[in-house]
């Protein structure tokens, strides 16, 4: 199924009238969506090593270590968004509940920094219930953009008729050209305030910065063509397709053998 298409269904859009919702007027909202998310999301990735290396204290090859895990929670997390999404959650519902994790996991990270006394570089490893503390804020941010990243796109995607292919695929251009802004704005402007003014003040721009996504959003609501979700089968359906699918896998080379 092409991404974002729309199925047939009945049920009202979320917190629209029939006949004013969808099209470029919802489309807009959700394309400043995520110009706000890239720079809140990519002002604390950037420069994690950074962060981990100085005020962490800890070893260029620990540090490598701590964000090439995280990184790949980051790319997998997605894969559980879109299913509880389409399971349960609904696209409208998986973007609310990502800004609030975003919310949680920026703001958890700035009191963290906050709390972070100014040491001598190389600076001593912090208490091991702070580093828990970063620990679960940064896991927190990867659930939150595993939840955004693959449900924020489609639902501005299903704002458009199958039958608008031309006004699709110019929301793909659209989308795409405020992200790459919000990632440049991200890796220069945010990454120069974190090394230069402070990481508090980083940390705590990247929290404004999704506070404005969630603003922006919520502004929206009133103009979204939003699905409910499919049977909360789906989900337990995939996980019993894909454990069969490897059953037959391992039969199959046992036989070979």
């Amino acid at each position: 199924m092409e991404s974002g298409e729309l199925l047939p269904r009945h049920d009202p859009s979320v917190g629209s009238k029939p006949g004013r919702r969808g099209g470029w007027c919802a489309a807009f909202f959700l394309i400043a969506v995520v110009f706000f998310e890239r720079i809140g999301f990519y002002g604390v990735e950037g420069n994690l090593i950074m962060y981990l290396t100085g005020p962490l204290g800890m070893s260029t090859a620990a540090a490598a270590a701590g964000v090439n895990a995280w990184s790949g929670t980051v790319l997998v997390l997605p894969l559980v968004g879109a299913l509880a999404a389409d399971s349960r959650l609904g696209r409208y519902g998986a973007v609310m509940a990502a800004s609030v994790l975003y919310l949680l996991s920026l703001g958890m990270l700035t009191a963290s920094s906050a709390l972070q006394t100014s040491q001598p570089h190389p600076a001593p490893p912090p208490p091991p219930a702070r580093l828990a503390f970063f620990y679960a804020a940064l896991y927190l941010l990867a659930l939150a953009q595993g939840f955004h990243r693959p449900c924020a796109e489609a639902l501005g995607a299903d704002q458009f008729a199958p039958g608008e292919p031309a006004s699709r695929s110019s929301y793909f251009n659209w989308f795409h050209f405020f992200a790459s802004w919000g990632y440049a704005i991200a890796a220069a402007g945010i990454s120069y305030v974190e090394d230069n003014v402070g990481w508090t003040v980083g940390f705590g721009a990247c929290w404004a910065a999704m506070l404005l996504c969630l603003a922006v959003f919520l502004l929206g609501t009133r103009t979204y063509r939003a699905e409910e979700p499919a049977d909360g089968r789906a989900l337990a359906d995939a996980a019993r397709v894909w454990a069969a699918s490897m059953f037959r896998r391992k039969d199959t080379i046992g036989t070979e053998r």
